[in-house]
C-alpha cells in the first residue's frame, strides 16, 4: 500500500530555495581560506589559463 509522505505544496517546494542566497550565505559556501587558495594555485597549469585572443605579433600602436 503506497503512502505519500509530502503534501501537494511540500513537492512543489522540493529542491527550490524559498529565496536568493544573501551575501552572507554566498560568502560562507564560496569562501576560499588561504590553504583551500595555495591548493588551487597548485593546480593552476598553463594550458588552463585564459589565452590572449589577439594576433601576439600585433602591437598597440597598429590598432
Amino acid at each position: 500500500m503506497a503512502q505519500e509522505y509530502l503534501s501537494a505544496a511540500q513537492v512543489d517546494r522540493y529542491g527550490r530555495f524559498v529565496a536568493g542566497p544573501t551575501p552572507e550565505e554566498l560568502e560562507r559556501f564560496f569562501f576560499l581560506d588561504a590553504a583551500a587558495l595555495e591548493e588551487a594555485r597548485d593546480k593552476r597549469r598553463w594550458g588552463g589559463r585564459l589565452r590572449e585572443l589577439r594576433d601576439p605579433a600585433a602591437t598597440d600602436e597598429e590598432e
